[in-house]
């Protein structure tokens, strides 16, 4: 402003005879130069003034609603579990909780989050109707939430209110931050639980210290549900298959599991199968008592490769299956039929004659391979011509190779490897099957009587089971170690028998069926006597005797699996190899030994998707059981796929971990037009159980002064129940900031200046002012003025004296 006013300098007056004629024009002339530099003033002063108030941040203070102003943060859970699917009960859980924040004084900062398992926070942003267009307004999460979609999964309660406090005072942090308040590690909080009136998700103990973090917090809890009437309750607990990677033309078990969770009688239902949407059989399912279960089967072939949904669900014809939740009256499991995968089995050098089969032939001829010299011409042309007879050969393909063949083998090809006779290894070689197991692949030993029994206890004790040397006996026979001695039975009467697993094994459990499998004719003469690991918490005993011998231990290694097994595949030791139960443990042995490798269609709630694919930065979609689609993009990943060789690696993974909605979730190539892969997550059954009280475990948590218990039977007033909230006092300055407004407004007066500062220059100086300025003073020529032109003489006006 200083050299504004310097600008306005006294001028030396020069007396000329003629200015009587310019005096009027040149007062005009001064009347708008003092105008241009009032505005050119007051555009300066502008400017000062709206960067003084954008460095300032004042904030505008709108008038409060009615009602209890200054609430603290506050806390919306929904639970979103599958019980509160039966009846429409979300719907009530919904209202409420739209009603909760309707009550809300205009300006109470809002988080909504629900609270299955994990918790989700329903709109990403904090809601507050003070703050600036960037922020989520009240009427957008209201929106948001009116049109969420329940997951129906599980919930851990006490789990999930404690993660969203701590995710919630991060945010009230940084809102604070933006709107310039004050903020305190002991700032008070109210947590609402909105749930129905079941005891589904609370998981004992409950706690209030457990829950919120800090003792300012309160919690209230709203059963915005009314008790449910005795009603009967189906549900499909479980839908499983004997195997869930097969081979094409391949026939596999499919089981389900049904159960009664309500307090009366089920009525007569059928079950219906499904193949990839088709039926292919039904079930009737009988009456069932209240926690009476029911377990049913069924036989299918898969004729095409890729992955195939078998669903199970009761049929709701005439309304006989309808009960309070009809979400859980189906449930799903994927198989994945593939081509061959490369099997390695490890066997000893052969005898001299080589003419009875060994026990790599009776491998193979259990996978319908066959790999044996001894096999006829005839079964040799069937194999290798004949479609229709190789209909029966199993997924694994045995390459055989003997001990001293494995120097430059490639390990990562095989997902599963069978050591036989457990004959002694090299040390480099045995240091990559170790380092193959812990990476995932599976690992089958069986001993003989060849087998050095102290080398392979020194490797399961330092290598397998990871228990000290320290710990065995220093005795030089080893019966204390976890190989011990050859047991023989010499009479027919001592010949021992298998016991069949149980039918609920989760992976021996087809082998049970004693009425469709010879496993009780087996009979074992001699076998090795084995002692399980003590201690050992992921080893257990796979199949033993009647007399509780173990035959097979099960034990884990890394990502990967080992099974330990007292029996060559050797008729001489018992005709097991002989029987039809020999086959089926085979399979069911070699699909346990390689599922850490393989890709995994059937998921628990929760856990991630991974899928290997060829190209990165691929686009896919994923389309959700609830019908919602998601873009994933395939990103670069090491590694291969188990029907791929090591020159053809898969180059990408897809992945996705938002799996907590149970049911069925496809992904397509958005590019082109390939089969969809399937993959399904399964629900959590103790959720569907709602007949539990639990009047007794929030009465015993409500006790605690920070908690709050409200239940629609008894009636909730909300209004009354906010009143009683007391202020905040610690939220110190707010209002709207200005500062966005004044910083636009500094850029006007900026362009305003520029164009004010301008045009005075060009009246000025400028063309503008050609007309009135001295021509001699200017330049120009003398002979110009001598001769001017016509249009510049000027001419006077009527009645003026010339």
């Amino acid at each position: 402003m200083v050299i504004h006013m310097m600008k306005k300098r006294q001028r030396d007056v020069i007396a000329w005879g003629a200015m009587q004629f310019l005096r009027d024009p040149t007062r005009r002339g001064q009347r708008i130069s003092q105008t241009d530099r009032w505005l050119l003033l007051a555009a300066r002063v502008l400017i000062l003034g709206c960067l003084i108030g954008a460095l300032s941040q004042p904030l505008f203070h709108a008038t409060r609603s009615s009602g209890v102003a200054g609430l603290p943060m506050q806390v919306i859970l929904i639970d979103d579990t599958r019980s509160t699917l039966a009846d429409g009960r979300f719907d009530q859980i919904r209202r409420t909780a739209d009603q909760l924040m309707g009550s809300f004084p205009t300006d109470t900062p809002i988080e909504i989050w629900a609270v299955g398992n994990p918790p989700r926070r329903i709109i990403d942003e904090v809601t507050d109707n003070r703050s600036d267009a960037t922020n989520i307004t009240l009427s957008q999460i209201r929106s948001s939430l009116s049109d969420y979609r329940p997951r129906g999964g599980s919930g851990n309660f006490t789990d999930a209110v404690h993660r969203v406090v701590v995710a919630s005072v991060e945010a009230d942090k940084s809102r604070r931050e933006l709107h310039n308040e004050d903020f305190a590690v002991d700032t008070p909080m109210d947590v609402w639980l909105i749930t129905d009136d079941t005891a589904a998700g609370w998981n004992p103990p409950l706690s209030a210290s457990a829950m919120l973090p800090d003792p300012n917090h309160r919690l209230h809890i709203i059963q915005a549900c009314k008790p449910i009437p005795p009603l009967h309750q189906w549900c499909v607990t479980s839908v499983e298959s004997s195997r869930r990677t097969i081979t094409t033309n391949d026939t596999i078990e499919v089981s389900a599991t049904i159960a009664n969770l309500g307090t009366r009688p089920s009525p007569k239902v059928t079950g219906v199968w499904k193949q990839n949407g088709r039926p292919v059989a039904e079930t009737p399912v009988k009456t069932l008592q209240p926690d009476e279960q029911l377990s049913l089967q069924t036989e299918t072939t898969v004729l095409s490769a890729g992955t195939h949904d078998f669903t199970f669900e009761l049929k709701p014809g005439g309304g006989a299956a309808s009960d309070s939740m009809p979400d859980d009256d189906s449930g799903h499991v994927v198989i994945n039929a593939v081509g061959e995968m490369p099997l390695l089995v490890i066997r000893g050098p052969r005898g001299p004659f080589n003419q009875s089969p060994s026990a790599a032939d009776f491998l193979a001829a259990a996978l319908g391979r066959n790999s044996g010299a001894w096999a006829s011409a005839a079964n040799d042309m069937a194999s290798d011509g004949d479609a229709n007879n190789r209909r029966n050969e199993s997924l694994f393909h045995p390459e055989v190779y003997s001990a001293a063949e494995l120097d430059d083998l490639d390990w990562r090809r095989y997902p599963a490897i069978v050591w036989l006779g457990g004959v002694e290894l090299p040390s480099k070689v045995l240091n990559r099957l170790i380092n193959r197991v812990r990476q995932g692949a599976g690992l089958w030993i069986t001993l003989d009587s060849k087998t050095d029994r102290e080398s392979m206890n020194d490797v399961l004790h330092k290598r397998v089971f990871n228990i000290p040397t320290e710990a065995r006996s220093k005795s030089d026979d080893g019966t204390n170690g976890i190989i011990g001695e050859l047991v023989i039975n010499y009479s027919h009467d001592q010949l021992q028998r298998l016991h069949p697993p149980e039918p609920t094994d989760p992976i021996l459990s087809p082998l049970s069926d004693t009425e469709r499998l010879d496993l009780d004719l087996v009979r074992i003469r001699r076998r090795i006597d084995l002692h399980p690991p003590r201690g050992h918490a992921s080893s257990r005993v796979l199949l033993r005797t009647f007399e509780g011998n173990p035959v097979a231990i099960l034990s884990g290694l890394g990502r990967g699996r080992v099974v330990l097994q007292a029996l060559p595949m050797d008729p001489s030791w018992s005709n097991f190899a002989l029987s039809k139960s020999f086959v089926v443990w085979v399979l069911q042995v070699l699909d346990h030994l390689s599922q850490p490798v393989g890709e995994n269609y059937n998921l628990a709630s929760g856990q991630m998707f991974r899928k290997n694919v060829k190209e990165i930065d691929h686009e896919y979609e994923l389309t959700t059981p609830t019908g919602q689609t998601e873009v994933l993009i395939a990103l670069p990943q090491l590694g291969q796929s188990l029907n791929q060789s090591h020159a053809d690696q898969s180059a990408g993974v897809v992945r996705f971990d938002r799996t907590d909605q149970p049911g069925l979730y496809r992904l397509q190539d958005s590019d082109e037009d390939t089969e969809s892969i399937v993959f399904s997550v399964a629900g959590d059954p103790s959720e569907s159980a709602l007949f539990v009280d639990s009047a007794e475990t929030l009465t015993r948590l409500a006790d605690t002064p920070r908690v709050n218990l409200y239940r629609q039977s008894t009636g909730i007033e909300l209004q009354s129940i906010i009143t009683s909230i007391p202020e905040d006092q610690s939220r110190g300055r707010s209002g709207t900031p200005l500062w966005p407004a004044l910083l636009i407004g500094l850029m006007i007066a900026i362009s305003l200046e520029t164009f004010l500062a301008g045009y005075a220059a060009l009246r000025r100086y400028g063309r503008l002012r050609n007309r009135d300025v001295d021509p001699i003073a200017m330049g120009t020529h003398r002979s110009d003025l001598h001769s001017p032109s016509q249009p510049d003489i000027p001419r006077p006006p009527k009645g003026s004296l010339v």
